[in-house]
């Protein structure tokens, strides 16, 4: 049986938000990205003109990991580009406890897609 538009499209649609726990003393909901955003972002990343990446790409990475992954339970964004730098100005001690909880519901999540 081959692959038909409809079973992709169904198949590959992005989840439901996934509660990752308690942080900061409020239930944090992840989503996965979709395939535009991620190749809006790894597109943002490089700089064509000079041929390598962009200076600030590694130090924007864990920011963007938040605003692009972290949503409400209705699957809604809670933050957005223009809160990178607010995100930045945060204690990273603090953030590495979130955005490690991200990497490895990535990670668990991409493992089990590869999986099937």
């Amino acid at each position: 049986m081959s692959l038909t538009k409809a079973t992709l499209l169904k198949a590959a649609a992005v989840a439901k938000p996934t509660n990752i726990g308690e942080f900061f003393g409020e239930d944090v909901y992840v989503k996965s990205v979709s395939e535009f955003q991620r190749s809006r972002r790894i597109a943002a990343m490089y700089d064509a003109k000079n041929e390598r990446m962009r200076d600030d790409a590694v130090q924007r990475a864990r920011c963007l990991l938040i605003v692009d992954h972290v949503c409400n339970e209705d699957g809604e964004s809670v933050f957005t580009d223009s809160d990178v730098r607010d995100l930045q100005q945060l204690d990273a001690s603090k953030l590495d406890i979130l955005v490690s909880a991200i990497e490895t519901w990535i990670d668990t999540r991409e493992g089990k897609q590869q999986g099937k």
